[in-house]
Order: structure tokens, then C-alpha cells, then sequence
């Protein structure tokens, strides 16, 4: 199990990581030095909340940004409910 103090500090590093490009689970854990099974954790419930999204490729990302095609974060997105309010 993960103690509160450890999880706050893992979340805001992979999240301070994700914010600078998108990455995989895999090089969060590298630059995280911790487990797979507790970064694979936080970025559940990181994505449980909409804080972070996971492409089809493989890598998260910010909730709020799409990444481009060069991996570098991108436009924000536009939900279905707020498209419809912009057309």
C-alpha cells in the first residue's frame, strides 16, 4: 500500500511529467524510480478523475490537451456538449 505523503508526491511528479509531454507507462516509471504497480495506480485514479487521458498509442496526457502528432501537447479539446454550443 501506498502511505498518503507517498501518493501526493508521486501524483504531483507524474503529473509535473505528463504536463511537459505526454508519456508512457513505462517512462513513468523510469523517471519515477517507483513500481509499475503504484504509478499504474496513481495513473488510474489520475484518469478516473479527468485529470489525465490515455491515447490509443500509448501515452497519457493532460485532460485538457490533445497530443499532436509530434507527442508534444497539443489544442485543447472541445467536448461534444460544448461543440454544440459553438456552432
Amino acid at each position: 500500500m501506498v502511505s498518503a505523503k507517498e501518493e501526493d508526491s508521486l501524483t504531483a511528479r507524474i503529473i509535473e511529467l505528463i504536463s511537459n509531454k505526454p508519456q508512457t507507462l513505462v517512462s513513468l516509471i523510469g523517471q519515477t524510480h517507483s513500481t509499475s504497480g503504484k504509478v499504474s495506480w496513481i495513473c488510474q485514479n489520475l484518469r478516473g478523475k479527468g485529470i489525465i487521458d490515455l491515447d490509443r498509442d500509448g501515452f497519457f496526457y493532460l485532460s485538457e490537451v490533445s497530443p499532436d502528432a509530434s507527442g508534444q501537447n497539443g489544442v485543447p479539446q472541445v467536448s461534444a456538449d460544448n461543440a454544440q454550443h459553438l456552432s
